[in-house]
């Protein structure tokens, strides 16, 4: 089910193993040209294919936090970053963390492919051993360490509609905000005028028999916007308003 002829590498430790490794390693040597020898001393062995120093430094490989060359280990720049946070936002620094997460092929199969619900432990290990051709000793190693991770770093299994109505529950409709279009809001400088920081917001532009709107809404770190015919009694009902910015915004080039 991988899709390829690479042999399946994958995650023997959960994030949180694994980023106490890492910091471990800066700690002791800094992030850079950390020698096998060094990281031997560290982990307790001289034997490479120990699981003592295989399991850290491929779990941190595939993460993404961590890259070997001619047998000396690298702290990549995403480590560096989840290691020495330049940002006191705690979101930040947490989609950081899944990137990590993200990084590994396997996840992100697994992941799409339980999109509507995680399955127990033993399920998902036998999954891992059919379909993903995970050895049977490890199937439980493999599974134990997604289902730990997935935890740690908060990830969650939701649709986009889900997450639209989430958003309206956590903020409320009285703070979406909705232009009229008797509204005085000039949408060629619509950033300097209102703050889209939290909530979408709907700009009448003119009358086409049911009213031609762009809408501005935040996504991420920038904007989203997009033309949409709204009816009327659409725009009466702000969740179902909410939930068709939600579906039809298009990024803003």
């Amino acid at each position: 089910m991988t899709g390829n002829n690479r042999k399946l590498v994958y995650p023997k430790l959960s994030f949180n193993k694994v980023f106490a490794f890492i910091k471990e390693l800066d700690k002791k040597f800094g992030t850079k040209g950390i020698s096998y020898s060094d990281i031997f001393e560290l982990v307790g062995t001289k034997n490479i294919t120990s699981q003592k120093f295989y399991a850290p430094v491929t779990s941190a490989r595939e993460m993404g936090l961590v890259y070997a060359v001619n047998k000396t280990v690298t702290i990549t720049k995403l480590g560096e970053q989840i290691l020495h946070p330049i940002s006191d936002d705690s979101d930040e620094i947490l989609q950081l963390r899944q990137t990590a997460f993200f990084n590994v092929p396997l996840y992100k199969e697994l992941i799409s492919k339980y999109k509507d619900g995680l399955p127990t432990k033993v399920t998902l290990s036998n999954y891992l051993a059919v379909e993903c051709d995970v050895p049977l000793k490890e199937k439980n190693v493999a599974a134990t360490a997604f289902l730990e991770s997935f935890e740690e770093l908060d990830i969650h299994l939701k649709k986009p509609s889900e997450n639209a109505a989430d958003e309206l529950e956590e903020h409320g409709s009285e703070e979406i905000e909705l232009l009229t279009p008797d509204s005085e809001v000039d949408s060629r400088n619509i950033s300097n005028q209102i703050d889209t920081s939290r909530n979408p917001v709907v700009v009448s532009q003119h009358d086409t028999g049911q009213k031609d709107y762009k809408v501005v809404m935040p996504m991420g770190k920038g904007q989203c916007v997009s033309n949409l015919d709204i009816p009327g009694e659409v725009l009466s009902d702000k969740k179902q308003l909410i939930c068709l910015i939600y579906n039809s915004s298009a990024p803003l080039k």
